[in-house]
C-alpha cells in the first residue's frame, strides 16, 4: 500500500508542476496569453494555439497555419511580439512577427492581434495579415568558393 501511496503523490506533484509550470494553463493576464501563443506555435502544439481563440476566429484558423507546415514544406514557426500595442480596458490591439523556416527560405508575416478580455484572461478575437508577406531566400555559397557581389554600384569580394 506504501508503495501506491508514494506513487500518487509523486504524480500528484509532477501533474501540479506542469500545469503551473505551462504557460497554457492559466493564463490570465496579456502578457501570457501572448507567451502561450507564441509557445504553442513553436511547439507545434496547434490545438492549444486554438484554443487561444474565440470561436468564431477558431473555425476561420483551424489548418490555416499547419498548412504553411504542410503545404508549403515549412520546419519552424518563431513568434516576435513588436512593440506597438493598444491596450483598453476590455480589449486590446497587438502586432507579431511571425517565421515560418525551412533550409532554404524564410516567409515573414506581421499579424495584426485583437484580443478580447474574457473569464479565463484574454483570447484572440481578430488576427489580420498586414503588409506584404516577404520570402527570404538562404544562400550558402561553397566554402572554397569566392564571390563578387554588385551593391549600389560598388563592388565587394566575398
Amino acid at each position: 500500500m506504501g508503495g501506491r501511496n508514494t506513487l500518487f503523490k509523486i504524480v500528484l506533484i509532477l501533474y501540479i508542476g506542469i500545469i503551473t509550470t505551462n504557460p497554457l494553463f492559466g493564463a490570465q493576464s496579456l502578457d501570457e496569453s501572448l507567451t502561450a501563443m507564441a509557445f504553442a506555435l513553436e511547439s507545434g502544439r496547434f490545438a492549444d494555439y486554438l484554443v487561444l481563440l474565440t470561436p468564431s476566429l477558431r473555425e476561420k484558423e483551424e489548418g490555416v497555419v499547419e498548412s504553411y507546415l504542410d503545404d508549403l514544406g515549412f520546419e519552424t514557426i518563431s513568434v516576435f511580439q513588436t512593440h506597438g500595442r493598444k491596450v483598453f480596458e476590455n480589449k486590446t490591439s497587438v502586432y507579431c512577427q511571425v517565421l515560418y523556416e525551412n533550409e532554404y527560405s524564410t516567409l515573414i508575416e506581421v499579424w495584426h492581434l485583437t484580443l478580447i478580455k474574457t473569464d479565463g484572461g484574454w483570447k484572440i478575437d481578430d488576427k489580420q495579415v498586414t503588409g506584404t508577406v516577404r520570402n527570404l531566400y538562404k544562400i550558402r555559397p561553397h566554402s572554397t568558393c569566392r564571390y563578387r557581389i554588385e551593391f549600389q554600384g560598388r563592388s565587394r569580394l566575398l
